[in-house]
């Protein structure tokens, strides 16, 4: 439903198991799957705000310059999530214009906050 609602607006977006099948996709690790999307220049949305704090994931968007956003809250519900993103959404793309990776960035309701990366 979601990644469907963001195309309804123009998003384009691949989700993990578009990209790396059902079964692969649960099985990948956070640095393999950051750093295949910062190769190909791709923002990412994730609910896992962790990211910015867990060393080994926090080198890798650093290393690799990712641009990582986040949805803080992950206790929503994808609808919530939805009208999040669908209001956020010009936000989102003025500072994934303006602003280069490497960044955890969160998503809120009135605001896009920069996130501290656990590295250097």
């Amino acid at each position: 439903m979601l990644p469907d609602g963001l195309r309804a607006i123009g998003w384009e977006l691949t989700t993990m198991d578009e990209r790396y099948g059902v079964d692969r996709s649960q099985e990948i690790s956070d640095t393999d799957w950051i750093r295949d999307a910062a190769v190909r220049g791709e923002c990412i949305l994730t609910k896992d705000s962790a990211i910015a704090r867990r060393p080994a994931e926090a080198l890798t968007v650093y290393t690799c310059s990712a641009r990582v956003f986040t949805i803080r809250n992950a206790r929503l519900t994808g609808p919530q999530m939805l009208d999040l993103l669908v209001a956020s959404s010009a936000s989102i793309q003025r500072f994934a214009a303006r602003v280069d990776g490497p960044y955890v960035a969160a998503i809120r309701p009135s605001r896009i906050e920069r996130l501290r990366l656990n590295y250097p």
